[in-house]
């Protein structure tokens, strides 16, 4: 099982708050599951988003989901995101067209409230927390593991 990801480390290396969103998106790739086509090869991560946010990613290159070593890629707002296991879609530039899809076969996870996505960080006092939309979950053949579902702040079906 991989390690978790030393946000503190992370956090020293001067990506603050993005770190800790980092930290969660490493952690729901730790837990989520993929249909068979996309559960083999590097566990590719995109980033649409700030050039802090893809740098503050970068440090996950060094890193693995299980047997799958983790590969971190840029894209624009409007590239294509087939390919992606885990998208972030980061606030600060503009909104993508994978925000308007029904379906996406990545799971996204996004800082964004004008971004519907798998996965939904947001600030609540000191914390970051997370939101769930499962059927969207669903629809993309993915599962989250029941422990991390338990964590939600609030987990729409």
């Amino acid at each position: 099982m991989a390690r978790p990801l030393d946000v503190d480390a992370a956090e020293r290396s001067g990506y603050g708050s993005e770190a800790i969103k980092v930290a969660y998106t490493f952690n729901f790739a730790r837990y989520a599951r993929w249909s068979k086509a996309h559960a083999s090869g590097a566990l590719r991560i995109c980033v649409i988003g700030r050039t802090d946010q893809f740098r503050a990613f970068e440090v996950l290159k060094k890193r693995s989901v299980g047997s799958r070593d983790i590969a971190v890629a840029q894209l624009a707002s409007d590239a294509p995101t087939s390919g992606c296991d885990v998208l972030f879609v980061g606030s600060g530039v503009p909104l993508p067209k994978v925000c308007g899809l029904e379906r996406s076969d990545a799971l996204i996870v996004t800082d964004r409230r004008d971004c519907p996505s798998m996965v939904q960080l947001f600030q609540s006092g000191d914390q970051v927390r997370f939101n769930v939309d499962l059927d969207r979950v669903r629809a993309a053949g993915l599962s989250l593991n029941p422990k991390l579902l338990a964590l939600a702040a609030n987990l729409r079906k």
